[in-house]
């Protein structure tokens, strides 16, 4: 039996396959503490975090999903003991995540899909310096903003 205290980056398994990990005692995950998982529900695998004892959860989980519909469910942590706290964020570059405990541990439930972030207005510049762009001009996308007598966008 041992205990785990996760306050850095805690692996569930290997990239690409979906495995268990199993742990005899107690774990708890503190703020700064990460756990990364691979899930596919649409084939009912995933990653999953087995703990014989008890649970105390806080910080994050990103989960790399490999297939997924809206509404798909993943159980993530399987609890045998009490568990306590929640996870900060739930992590995933393609789906928006809720997380819904119940006596048997945590389900990850996919919720919508993420939108491809707009680019800050500070990024936007116009194509032609001093003339802002009209619905017939091109604009540029750049990392850094122009020279101020350049004009606005």
């Amino acid at each position: 039996e041992a205990d785990v205290t996760n306050g850095g980056t805690l692996i569930v398994g290997d990239a690409g396959r979906m495995d268990r990990l199993a742990i005899a005692g107690h774990f708890e995950q503190s703020g700064a503490g990460v756990i990364l998982a691979d899930i596919n529900p649409t084939a009912g695998k995933g990653d999953m975090l087995a703990v014989a004892g008890d649970v105390r959860l806080d910080g994050a989980v990103r989960v790399s999903p490999r297939t997924l519909t809206a509404g798909a469910e993943h159980r993530i942590l399987e609890v045998e003991g009490a568990m306590t706290g929640r996870f900060d964020s739930v992590r995933s570059n393609l789906f928006a995540f809720a997380q819904t405990a119940d006596e048997d541990g945590l389900i990850l439930r996919a919720d919508s899909a993420r939108r491809k972030p707009r680019p800050p207005a500070a990024w936007r510049t116009c194509s032609r310096p001093g003339t802002p762009p009209s619905r017939g001009s091109s604009a540029r996308w750049t990392k850094r903003r122009e020279p101020a007598s350049w004009g606005r966008c």
